[in-house]
């Protein structure tokens, strides 16, 4: 089983647009996330089973003026 439990936000006004907070931010949910299933599905598929399980945050939800 693969759990895929990390994330980070920039946390500042949109228009400030901190390039190095929004590379972070790729890297850690979309990248780390592509890296961990390419690190288990070889492994899955000799077993011939395996699961993913991807958390995601309740920040989706909400909207704040920073976020």
């Amino acid at each position: 089983m693969l759990v895929s439990n990390a994330g980070t936000m920039a946390v500042s006004p949109f228009d400030e647009l901190r390039q190095d907070d929004w590379d972070a931010m790729v890297a850690t949910h979309i990248t780390g996330l592509l890296n961990g299933i390419g690190a288990a599905l070889p492994v899955f598929r000799r077993q011939r089973s395996g699961q993913f399980v991807d958390i995601a945050s309740t920040a989706a939800y909400v909207a704040r003026p920073t976020w």
